[in-house]
């Protein structure tokens, strides 16, 4: 007996004591947070004044609290960008991703980067891997509606259109809702009318052909 209560003793005194270190790790953890987040800011306000090496200073302090913090790493690409070293833009930005867990915003900076830069296949592929990280964020889904928008790659873009229609009519928020049905409809008619197999809109009246003409003007169809 009195060795059991020699171990329910110990095993209280072992979870209040890793209580007591949790206690004093959440505050020590949110203050280093806070700090990076701080340096970062104060990064961005530099870089936003022309002071590029006070910037990377900061930024170099917050890498060394935290190299986990993603917007350090945006904030140090579009750094390089700025100054038109994109080979060290694309450079910072793997390294975002190799150490930032599910790191969706270093995936669509490294998207629109590879875009500008006409590297297409790579861009699709970094933004398949954002949507995939992050399907339910009408962020993510409405830049990817777009990007293939852009490329008209209709049947992408109709993935997407009716994802983003999907999350809007979830919001409750009727009128973008309803401007997400139409472009999904148009959309629909756009992704049949560039199909080889079989050209829909023979089988369409005046009124879907005025619709799917709405959606060519839809974004610069």
């Amino acid at each position: 007996m009195s060795r059991t209560r020699s171990i329910i003793r110990w095993t209280i005194a072992l979870v209040a004591s890793l209580t007591s270190v949790q206690a004093l790790e959440a505050p020590l953890f949110a203050q280093s947070t806070s700090l990076v987040a701080d340096l970062t800011s104060q990064a961005h306000r530099r870089a936003e004044q022309g002071d590029i090496l006070g910037a990377r200073s900061r930024l170099a302090e917050a890498f060394k609290l935290d190299p986990t913090y993603g917007p350090a790493w945006i904030e140090l690409g579009r750094i390089h960008e700025r100054a038109g070293d994109t080979a060290e833009a694309l450079r910072v930005y793997q390294a975002g991703i190799d150490r930032v867990p599910s790191f969706v915003e270093g995936y669509r900076a490294r998207t629109r980067l590879l875009e500008r830069l006409g590297r297409i296949d790579e861009a699709s592929l970094d933004l398949r891997a954002a949507l995939s990280l992050a399907p339910a964020d009408l962020s993510v889904r409405t830049e990817g509606l777009e990007f293939y928008i852009r490329r008209r790659a209709w049947s992408a873009a109709l993935q997407q259109s009716r994802a983003v229609q999907v999350l809007l009519e979830a919001r409750s928020d009727a009128g973008a809702a309803g401007q997400a049905r139409v472009r999904t409809l148009a959309l629909e008619m756009l992704a049949a009318e560039s199909d080889p197999v079989w050209d829909g809109t023979r089988r369409w009246g005046w009124e879907r052909r005025a619709i799917a003409a709405i959606g060519r003007r839809l974004g610069a169809l």
